[in-house]
């Protein structure tokens, strides 16, 4: 679903920011990765680095949906969600991210 987004280098370069996204289940965190859109070596990695820009918490159901389309982010803001803390103005660039993996996901989903 992400497999290559730290490699584009155009888009690390235009976000420039570290997001820690909290998945959970049923309310408690079960995984954490960081989307770092900001180093040399950019990319997604499991768990929390402790340099992010941005934390998200997210239900994992809730997240699945915003990448395939089902959910709109900022419907999944302002319902709670998705919630966040931090440098609330990057939030806007991590839509574009967002807006990649579905991309990704029509195009996979029409070759079926």
């Amino acid at each position: 679903m992400v497999a290559g987004l730290g490699q584009n280098q155009a888009l690390v370069r235009k976000i420039n920011a570290v997001f820690l996204m909290n998945f959970e289940h049923d309310g408690k965190v079960v995984q954490q990765y960081t989307f770092d859109f900001k180093s040399k070596d950019a990319g997604i990695r499991k768990g929390d680095e402790g340099r992010a820009n941005v934390t998200l918490n997210v239900e994992d159901a809730d997240f699945l949906k915003i990448c395939m389309g089902e959910l709109d982010t900022a419907k999944a803001f302002m319902t709670r969600r998705m919630r966040a803390s931090g440098n609330l103005a990057l939030l806007q660039r991590l839509q574009t991210v967002l807006k990649t993996i579905q991309t990704n996901n029509i195009k996979e989903k029409s070759k079926l």
